[in-house]
């Protein structure tokens, strides 16, 4: 005769249901979750396999290895299997391991198995529904965990990418400012030799100016000198303008030369 749904069952299975998010790990959830089911009467929590790994229950249970339960999670896992054939792949399991595989999965992902026996399959149905509320919080809390690890995951290459592309700009910004100081460098240096070419400009034509104005002087001393040479020639030895002739004759000469230096200067 199948016993009724016991209130200490049901409670026991809520109790589970309120304390899976404190699971740190798959290891504790799965020995918490096998140990609170494997109190329900004919019925024996094998194991539960998530993300990967095989955690045993308590019973001892060896039929069931962890290959074979990852096999079986491939083949639900394959999104181009239909309904029908993944029943079929439960089916076979249990005939050849003598256990049921409950999905721990959300409308989107298949997260892992649990494996149960039980002596009373009616009373199994029963509480069924029950069993596999605790599988969709499990897959919640995974999932759950999943997404926080993502969102840390994004966070931190978030900030790599922000430092990387704050180095990036600080180099671009020293960059830009050694630019700014060589093109500022640049400009004072061509400021500097327009400046220099100015002022040498202005010297070519002071010395064009002297030169011309050198030129002419030069042909007035040569008149001054030619009528004093002349002078001299004519005048008298105790003529008394003769030392003045003389004096204005050494006095051209001695402005001649002077005339003749800048003549080679410019």
């Amino acid at each position: 005769m199948t016993p009724p749904a016991d209130p200490d069952i049901l409670g026991k299975i809520i109790l589970l249901q309120s304390t899976l998010h404190v699971m740190k790990d798959d290891m504790a959830m799965s020995r918490f979750v096998c140990r609170g089911l494997s109190g329900i009467p004919g019925f024996d929590a094998v194991g539960m396999f998530i993300r990967g790994n095989f955690f045993a229950g308590h019973s001892g249970y060896l039929a069931v290895t962890d290959e074979d339960c990852q096999r079986l999670f491939r083949q639900l896992s394959d999104n181009t299997r239909t309904q029908s054939e993944c029943e079929r792949f439960l089916s076979k399991f249990r005939q050849k391991h003598g256990v049921h595989c409950l999905r721990i999965e959300t409308s989107f992902n298949l997260y892992g198995l649990l494996l149960v026996r039980t002596t009373q399959e009616d009373y199994f149905a029963e509480i069924r529904p029950y069993i596999e509320n605790v599988l969709n919080i499990i897959a919640l809390t995974i999932e759950n965990s999943l997404q926080q690890e993502l969102l840390l995951q994004n966070k931190k290459d978030l900030e790599t990418l922000v430092a990387q592309r704050t180095q990036e700009l600080e180099s671009s910004i020293h960059s830009l400012q050694i630019e700014v100081a060589e093109r500022k460098q640049a400009e004072a240096d061509r400021e500097k030799l327009q400046a220099q070419l100015l002022q040498a400009q202005k010297m070519e034509s002071v010395g064009r100016l002297a030169g011309g104005v050198a030129h002419d002087f030069n042909n007035k001393l040569q008149t001054i000198l030619g009528f004093t040479e002349m002078a001299l020639d004519d005048a008298e030895p105790e003529s008394p303008v003769l030392t003045s002739l003389v004096e204005i004759r050494n006095a051209a000469r001695g402005a001649a030369d002077l005339t003749r230096q800048l003549l080679a200067f410019a």
